[in-house]
C-alpha cells in the first residue's frame, strides 16, 4: 500500500526492512536475531528519523514496533503525516509468504494451507498484542 501510495502521490518510497537490510549489511533474518527487541526498535526509531530528516516528500513503511517510544517521537513533528493500516487477519494470512535465510521470498500455499489453524492463532495474537489496548 505504500509503494502504490508514493507512486500516486510522485514521490520517494522506503521500505524500512529494506533499508535496515542496506544499513546494517545484513538479512532481515540475521537482523531480528541481534540484540534485544528493545534495541531492535530504537535502531528501527533511529533510523526513522534520519529518513524523515532527509525533508524530501516521502512515504514509509513501517513494520509494527513493540516498543512505541522509538516511533512516536516522530509523529510529532509538522512534517509528518501518519496513517496506520488494519488488515483483517484472513487477508494477513492470504498474502503470507515465506523468506529464506537470504531473504528471498517464497509462496509455499500448500505448507501454509495446511498449518492455517497455527498462523491464524498467530496472527491474531499479533494483531492484539499491537493494536488492542488495555
Amino acid at each position: 500500500m505504500g509503494q502504490i501510495l508514493a507512486e500516486k502521490l510522485g514521490v520517494v518510497y522506503y521500505n524500512l526492512d529494506d533499508e535496515i537490510k542496506a544499513l546494517y549489511q545484513i538479512t532481515l533474518e540475521e537482523f531480528v536475531h541481534t540484540g534485544t527487541l528493545m534495541e531492535r526498535d530504537r535502531k528501527r526509531g533511529k533510523l526513522i528519523g534520519q529518513l524523515i530528516k532527509k525533508r524530501e516528500n516521502s512515504v514509509i513503511a513501517i513494520t509494527p514496533m513493540s516498543y512505541p517510544e522509538y516511533f512516536n517521537i516522530h509523529l510529532k513533528k509538522d512534517n509528518v503525516f501518519a496513517i496506520e493500516v488494519f488488515d483483517h487477519p484472513q487477508h494477513i494470512f492470504d498474502r503470507l509468504v515465506f523468506s529464506d535465510e537470504n531473504d528471498g521470498i517464497y509462496k509455499d500455499d500448500e505448507y501454509k494451507n495446511a498449518r492455517k489453524d497455527y498462523y491464524m492463532r498467530e496472527i491474531i495474537e499479533d494483531l492484539q498484542s499491537m493494536f488492542i489496548k488495555e
